[in-house]
C-alpha cells in the first residue's frame, strides 16, 4: 500500500452481506472486510 500512496488508519471492519436472515447455509454467506485508508 504505501508503494501506491496509501496507509492504514484504523482497524479493520467487517460488513455482513449476507448471513443467516437470508441464506439457509453458512457456505452462502458473505463478509466484506473494510480497511480505512489514507492518501499520503
Amino acid at each position: 500500500m504505501e508503494e501506491n500512496g496509501f496507509e492504514l488508519t484504523d482497524y479493520p471492519r467487517e460488513s455482513y452481506i449476507d448471513g443467516m436472515w437470508n441464506k439457509d447455509s453458512v457456505e452462502e454467506w458473505l463478509t466484506e472486510i473494510q480497511f480505512p485508508v489514507r492518501k499520503i
